[in-house]
C-alpha cells in the first residue's frame, strides 16, 4: 500500500470536522468539536496554540470530558489527562467488502436499539445521533437487532468503519470480524 497522506489520518476528526462533516462542527477559533449528542471528540489544528487551547476549553465547558485522537500530542498542563491509550490505525483500498441481502440501514428509528447494541458490546463512543455521521447497517432476528456497523469520520479520501459490533448471544456465527 503506498504512504499514507500527512495530517488526514493523524488528525482524523480535524479533518472530518473542516471537511464532509463541517455542518456538524461546534467551533470556537481554532477549537472544532462534535455535537455531544454523537459523540465525544473534539479537535484542534495540527499545531495548536495557546489561543486554541483557550478555545478547546470554552468550548468543551468546564467540568465536561472530550476525546482527542492524536499521536504523541503534548496536553497543556491547564487540562487533566483523564484517559490516554494507543490506537491501531488500519487502512485499506477501495473495493474491500461484500454486500449482505441481509443488511438493513439503520436510521432514527433504530436509534433505542443501537444504543442498546453499544452499551452492551461497547464498540467506543456511540451517541444518539452518531448514526448521521454516516451509513449504519445491521442485522435483526426478529425484532432484535443482532449486529450491526457503520461509517463516522470523513478525512478526505478515506471513512472510518465504527461501532462493529455483534450481541454476545450472536457471537461465533461469523457476524462479527474475525
Amino acid at each position: 500500500m503506498s504512504e499514507l497522506p500527512a495530517g488526514r489520518l493523524d488528525n482524523p476528526v480535524y479533518s472530518s470536522l473542516t471537511g464532509r462533516h463541517a455542518s456538524f462542527a461546534e467551533i470556537l477559533g481554532g477549537a472544532r468539536r462534535y455535537p455531544a449528542s454523537i459523540g465525544p471528540f473534539m479537535a484542534l489544528p495540527d499545531e495548536p496554540t495557546e489561543q486554541d487551547w483557550l478555545d478547546a476549553a470554552e468550548l468543551v465547558g468546564r467540568g465536561s470530558t472530550a476525546a482527542l485522537i492524536r499521536p504523541e500530542f503534548v496536553v497543556p498542563d491547564t487540562w487533566k489527562l483523564v484517559q490516554q491509550f494507543e490506537l491501531v490505525q488500519l487502512a485499506a483500498g477501495k473495493g474491500i467488502g461484500a454486500d449482505d441481502p441481509e443488511l438493513i440501514v439503520l436510521g432514527e428509528p433504530d436509534v433505542p436499539d443501537m444504543l442498546a447494541l453499544t452499551e452492551e458490546t461497547r464498540p467506543g463512543p456511540f451517541g444518539p445521533r452518531t448514526y448521521e455521521l454516516g451509513r449504519y447497517v445491521g442485522l435483526r432476528e426478529g425484532d432484535e437487532l443482532i449486529a450491526m456497523a457503520g461509517v463516522r469520520f470523513h478525512p478526505p479520501g478515506w471513512t472510518e468503519i465504527s461501532a462493529v459490533c455483534t450481541a454476545p448471544a450472536h457471537r461465533g456465527r461469523g457476524l462479527e470480524p474475525a
